[in-house]
């Protein structure tokens, strides 16, 4: 009798991107108004990225079961983890009082120095196109109820 492995790596991940895409997934349906795709309220796009997120978990489990070389999962990177969960926070805490583009800014400069070898120079002009991205899409392309200006600068 043949037992089949498991890539556990690809397991792991894909268990891991589906929790995450339906905890927060929930807590955006709960919480927050979705709103129609031309009138998004601030729920949508938490729910489009959790959708995205379930998709490519179980795409990963898939993988996982059908794929039987054994792949180690490796050492878990922490660095990665907490700066990362720190430019989430960061973002949190900087779009009310300091506008979409300042949070956005803020968010992808922490983020990026997940990374041991980032560039502080390609950093902030990647962070500052991000930002100047994600203002014309979601702000006037999108019409995203965010404040340009927080209460920081009288927006």
């Amino acid at each position: 009798m043949h037992v089949r492995s498991v890539n556990l790596k690809d397991l792991g991940s894909g268990l891991f991107f589906c929790a995450v895409g339906v905890l927060y997934g929930s807590i955006s349906l709960v919480s927050l108004p979705i709103g129609q795709v031309f009138n998004m309220g601030p729920g949508f796009f938490p729910i489009m990225l959790c959708g995205i997120l379930l998709v490519i978990g179980l795409a990963l489990v898939l993988r996982s079961l059908r794929n039987s070389d054994a792949v180690p999962f490796g050492q878990i990177s922490w660095r990665a983890i907490v700066v990362v969960s720190l430019a989430i926070a960061a973002f949190a805490l900087l779009m009310a009082p300091a506008g979409l583009p300042i949070a956005v800014f803020a968010a992808t400069l922490i983020a990026a120095f997940a990374a041991p070898k980032a560039n502080p120079l390609h950093v902030t002009l990647a962070a500052a196109g991000i930002s100047i991205f994600c203002t014309g899409v979601f702000l006037f392309g999108a019409q995203m109820q965010a404040p340009l200006l927080g209460y920081w600068f009288g927006g």
